[in-house]
């Protein structure tokens, strides 16, 4: 039926100038006969061309009437580029464009379906292009493959090349005991929310005392740790915290939270204080011109309990420092935490998602399941927070709940939809059929959740901030680089001295680098190496 309907338009097409040019001649010779014959071929032409169109269903495809678009990777990146001048990165082919940086990454799947090796690609462009940036290195896959001893530093205390470092090199006045004391001890969901409070005031009044009076990180473990109710109550004195010395069973309750959240100053270097290396300083340049730094601190999976405080501590005190900068479009400094979740609350988490842009600042965030950030930043905290990261790289989800969250994410589509109905019949005169067609308006989800939990590793969808549409992409695994550096290279010194060696005020030069000890200290027994995370 179509080839007939075909051929009938190409002849008519075919004879239009002809036909045309015989009526105008009868035009000349007679009006009316030419006007009675131009009648007759326009009724002809009409239902020569529409003629067939009722033997098929109108609109046979289902359209997309409005709602979420789903293009090609091809197809979304010439529209990327079609709208912006500028992308140097890309997810799985598809260019980010330049001022799209600052709105956030995310990046979510199930362990092994490709969030480092869509993280790496990213940073094989951040890290040459000069840009600054806290890295949270699980098994130091990063630090191995980009850093570099002469512009960045290390500040895992475990690691051999790691820089002295202390909270208390991050005040500069009275008031940043508050806010350094929220970042070693972030607030609690729920009941414990107030507990948390309490601890906050306690260490706040320790990290005063200690920063004035110029002692290292060992004194501040003591004191928070296990000082005697008698000499806390002199530190104590004029400060939030002096009330809480009332009871000892509630002071005692207190303690406990505060011991479990300074567990990690213990591996710190114990004799750096004040005058160690400070994340303040490095993020806002102050160690001089030059190259933009990058701070790794990079861990061994059996090193992430002991640690996860401090690593969640420091991220916190960088997020805070970026967000003082300057307004810039230029700049970028980048917050990457894979497995943001399993690394505990980052206070100004929310803050710095929602606010740095102005500042340069960009997150660039994996996570595995979204009951993990539920649980530790509460439903409500967690939905803010992760609406705020406008890019994202969906890949296998490891639960249902995750994949119902991410499908949502994508949002809905409203198509037409056509309906056939009809049946056939048999009699005396013969065999008779009837079709009818009908459409119906029916909102769906773009990506159902199913999808999203049977993807197959290296494959997802990326969705750009904005009205881009989203579109699957496959990633590619980044060239193979031979490693710059030692994935972890493990300390030998102790964690902690009872009597603390003379500490070194650091320079620009060589910023909280520990003072030179009068023997050199023993090799280690063997020097741990984290096994590869990633095939490249």
């Amino acid at each position: 039926m179509n080839l007939i309907v075909k051929i009938i338009r190409s002849l008519v097409v075919i004879g239009a100038v002809t036909i045309i040019g015989g009526i105008l001649n009868m035009f000349v010779n007679s009006f009316w006969i030419g006007g009675i014959i131009l009648f007759g071929y326009v009724v002809g032409v009409y239902f020569a061309w529409t003629w067939g169109e009722h033997k098929r269903p109108p609109n046979s495809d289902n359209g997309l009437l409005r709602g979420a678009r789903m293009l090609s990777a091809s197809d979304l990146s010439n529209l990327v580029m079609s709208r912006h001048q500028r992308a140097d990165l890309q997810i799985g082919g598809v260019p980010i464009p330049w001022d799209f940086e600052t709105r956030g990454f995310l990046f979510s799947g199930a362990p092994g379906t490709g969030k480092s090796v869509a993280i790496t690609a990213m940073l094989d462009v951040i890290y040459p292009r000069g840009d600054s940036g806290f890295i949270a290195d699980r098994n130091g896959s990063y630090t191995s493959r980009y850093f570099n001893p002469d512009r960045d530093v290390i500040l895992n205390p475990l690691d051999a090349r790691a820089v002295e470092w202390s909270p208390l090199a991050e005040m500069q006045n009275d008031y940043d005991a508050d806010t350094i004391a929220k970042s070693l001890i972030p607030d609690a969901v729920g009941d414990a929310g107030e507990w948390n409070r309490y601890a906050q005031n306690v260490m706040s009044a320790i990290l005063l005392y200690c920063w004035k009076n110029d002692l290292p990180n060992s004194e501040v473990v003591r004191l928070a740790q296990q000082a005697g109710m008698e000499e806390l109550a002199k530190i104590f004195a004029g400060t939030p915290a002096i009330g809480l010395l009332q009871n000892d069973k509630m002071f005692g309750s207190i303690r406990g939270i505060v011991s479990t959240y300074t567990s990690g100053m213990n591996r710190l270097i114990q004799n750096a204080g004040r005058d160690s290396f400070s994340i303040k300083k490095a993020v806002a340049g102050g160690y001089g011109e030059g190259e933009a730094r990058f701070i790794f601190f990079p861990y061994l999976a059996d090193q992430m309990k002991p640690l996860r405080t401090i690593i969640s501590a420091m991220a916190d005190i960088y997020a805070d420092s970026v967000m003082v900068l300057p307004p810039s479009f230029d700049r970028r400094s980048w917050l990457v935490l894979d497995e943001f979740a399993s690394l505990g609350r980052v206070e100004s988490m929310e803050n710095f998602l929602t606010n740095s842009r102005k500042h340069g600042g960009s997150a660039i965030l994996g996570m595995q399941a979204i009951s993990q950030v539920h649980a530790l930043y509460n439903r409500e905290n967690a939905t803010s927070m992760l609406s705020s990261v406008s890019n994202s790289m969906i890949l296998r989800a490891p639960d249902a709940e995750t994949a119902e969250y991410l499908s949502k994410g994508f949002g809905d589509k409203q198509i037409l939809r056509v309906m056939q109905s009809g049946g056939s019949s048999s009699n005396a005169q013969g065999d008779s059929s009837s079709s009818n067609w009908s459409q119906q308006i029916a909102t769906e989800r773009l990506v159902l959740p199913a999808e999203i939990s049977s993807l197959p590793d290296l494959c997802g969808y990326v969705k750009l901030s904005g009205d881009l549409p989203c579109a699957p992409v496959r990633l590619a695994l980044p060239a193979h680089r031979e490693a710059v550096a030692q994935a972890f290279e493990a300390a030998a010194r102790p964690a902690a001295t009872a009597e603390p060696p003379e500490r070194v005020k650091d320079t620009p030069e060589q910023p909280g680098k520990p003072a030179p000890e009068p023997a050199p200290e023993p090799e280690p027994e063997a020097q741990a190496e984290a096994e590869p995370d990633m095939p490249f």
